[in-house]
Order: C-alpha cells, then structure tokens, then sequence
C-alpha cells in the first residue's frame, strides 16, 4: 500500500502526488494478480502441495546460481531438521533454471520453476517479491503447512539449527529491517506460523511507493498489527571474508549461525575493477564444503 494521506505534503498534494501515486499503485497490482496465477513453467506443484501438508516448508527462491542452491540444498540436509525443502526457480536464464533442476533433482528436493517475471536487472526486487506472492498463493495457501518461511539461495546454514522453532513464541520470525514508521521481516530469512496468516492477505511486494523492500507488501495485512521488538531475530553481524579486503569493500553476513554471502550491488551499476563476488563464492564454497564434510 502507498502511503497514508496524511503523510505527504503540500508539495505533493499541489503536484497530486498522492491520487498519481494510488492509481499506479492499483495498475501496478492489476498485473500482479494476472502474474501469481499463471501456471509453473516445471514442477508438479499439485504433488508438493499434497507433501507440504501439515509440515515445515523451507523455500529457497533460487535465480541463476545453479552452484548455490547446490551447496544450500547439501547444508540444510545437514542443519536443518524436519522440513519440507523446495527450490523455487526465479531464474531468468533457461540453461541455469535447466541446471538448478538437475540439482533438486538429484539432490531429492522439490523443485518448481515460477511463470516468467517481467521485472529484472535493477528491479530484481519485484521478480523476487513476485515469486514469493506465487508461492504463497499456489502451494502455501493450498498446502496448509505448519509454518513456512522463505530463505534467498546464497544464505547457508553452518550448524544445526531450527528456524521454526521459535514461532513458538510469536507468529514470525526472521531478520527485522526497520523502515521508519514502518517495518518488515528481510525477504531472505524471514518464517511464520501458518494458523497466524492463514486468512489474509499477504503479498511480498516490493513496494517502493511506501519505501519498502521486497517483502514489505505485507505491512498493511501483517506487520503493522504486530511489535517488531517481539520478533525473534537473530541479529547481524559482517566479517571480512577476503584477505587484505575490508569488511566495507566485502563481507558477509551472519544471522546467527546462517552465513549470508550478501550481494555487491555496486556490480548492478556497471563492470568493477574486481570480481568480488566470483571471489568470494570460491571462499564460501570452500569454507562449506569442509563444514560439511566434517559433519
């Protein structure tokens, strides 16, 4: 939802910002209902909604990165007790989407690839935003889970760990991203009790007319009614992950004990002077790896 009427000035009033801003806001979400409701490209959703009933379900929202899901799929097998693993397939290119199958394939986890987005490049905040509305709406809602939660394809579980568990406690937990006066759970770490959304509205819209990230479509049926001090979070803390490169050049992140390799988004803007990324997913990678091969 746009912002409330009373949060915007004169300025914006004598401009019409406000009607402008709610008559994009509703086209907007025209075609974003036509987009939830088009048919999985792959992927038997009929039988993962059948297998997600009554269960934990962890989706991954993967896009491009076939080597990722790979080493993510391997740690939750490790780390991740008594839930329903499904790889939700966002990629734009069709050879990675082709690859990132083979892997759920033969790693024996569900795999759905979601109908083509519109949105990519710089607004890969709504294709994502979208996949997540799609799954919510076609095997979530359908399935009746105990609790389901949404995790990106780069974020890494290195030890045992229960991200359900504590929706014990309160009806969502995850990662909390304030933006002042409002609030939403980060659309890569984020849970909830399925009994305590069962019947709204929820849409993981990245909606920039309230200044809210990828997820933060559900301020108005969610989160506005609830207290984000309350939310179990697990907090967040960055180490340098290259050598003689500083946690501001590059880093990742730690929710707990989730490693999140975290994007460099300066390579949105243009071909950098070094590959961080590409260096920093061979450091990841390695590091994975002797995890888990210790376990």
């Amino acid at each position: 939802m746009p912002k409330s009427w009373d949060e915007y000035g004169l300025k914006d009033w004598l401009r019409l910002r406000p009607i402008v801003v709610r008559y994009k806001h509703a086209r907007f979400l025209v075609r974003y209902f036509i987009l939830t409701r088009k048919p999985a490209l792959a992927g038997d959703t009929e039988s993962i909604v059948r297998a997600a009933r009554d269960s934990r379900v962890l989706t991954t929202v993967a896009f491009n990165a076939p080597a990722k899901v790979f080493l993510q799929i391997r740690a939750v097998k490790k780390f991740v007790p008594n839930n329903l693993h499904i790889i939700a397939d966002n990629s734009s290119d069709d050879k990675l989407a082709e690859q990132i199958h083979k892997v759920a394939r033969e790693e024996g986890v569900f795999y759905v690839r979601m109908p083509r987005c519109p949105w990519s490049g710089k607004e890969g905040g709504l294709s994502h935003g979208l996949g997540m509305t799609w799954i919510w709406r076609n095997v979530i809602k359908k399935a009746k889970p105990q609790a389901f939660g949404f995790i990106d394809h780069d974020i890494y579980p290195t030890a045992a760990s229960d991200p359900f568990a504590r929706l014990t406690e309160y009806p969502v937990a995850g990662r909390v991203w304030i933006r002042p006066p409002r609030w939403h759970l980060w659309a890569g770490f984020c849970f909830f009790r399925f009994d305590a959304v069962a019947n709204l509205k929820l849409n993981f819209i990245r909606d920039f007319f309230a200044d809210l990230d990828t997820g933060g479509g559900n301020w108005h049926p969610l989160y506005r009614k609830l207290d984000h001090q309350k939310v179990p979070d697990p907090g967040v803390r960055f180490e340098p992950i290259l050598p003689g490169v500083s946690v501001e050049e590059c880093r990742v992140e730690w929710l707990g004990a989730w490693l999140h390799e975290d994007n460099d988004w300066r390579a949105l803007y243009g071909k950098q002077e070094r590959d961080f990324m590409t260096e920093k997913f061979v450091v990841v990678s390695d590091r994975l790896t002797k995890i888990l091969g210790k376990v």
